[in-house]
């Protein structure tokens, strides 16, 4: 196991992805950077309830959930509106889609960071550690802000 920070073995992380070898293969990556807990579920309505309830250092959310769900934008642009998601937390979107709309809207959602299916363990390591950094450097502000 690699840790990706000392603190991580504390946090808590939520997976959202609608195929379960898609959570299972996070998960797993998860696991392996020390990630302490790891919840995971198939569907958009059941993160919201989850992050109605929960706090999370963590989630990464899939794009795409087909029609019928909504999509992992739809989730983010929800949970902001509603102040579900503290500013604290990591939002990581991955994707199997790049088109340029699709990343320009995450660009414009101001995501931590954004993933390309398929993308390796090293890809989510360095995301996540990057997107760790920041929220950590930026700690204070975010405590004012929320205060």
């Amino acid at each position: 196991m690699r840790l990706l920070d000392r603190e991580i073995v504390d946090s808590r992380a939520l997976v959202v992805d609608p195929n379960s070898t898609s959570r299972s293969i996070l998960v797993a990556q998860l696991r392996d950077l020390g990630v302490g807990t790891v919840v995971q579920c198939g569907r958009v309505a059941d993160a919201r309830s989850q992050l109605e309830t929960k706090a999370f250092d963590v989630v990464l959310c899939e794009q795409d959930f087909g029609d019928a769900d909504g999509s992992g934008q739809q989730l983010l642009d929800d949970l902001r509106r509603h102040q579900l998601l503290p500013l604290s937390t990591v939002f990581i979107m991955i994707t199997g889609e790049a088109s340029y709309t699709k990343v320009s809207d995450a660009a414009e959602s101001a995501l931590d960071g954004y993933l390309i299916k398929p993308h390796t363990a090293a890809a989510l390591a360095e995301r996540l550690g990057q997107a760790r950094q920041r929220k950590k450097a930026l700690r204070e502000v975010f405590k004012a802000v929320e205060d």
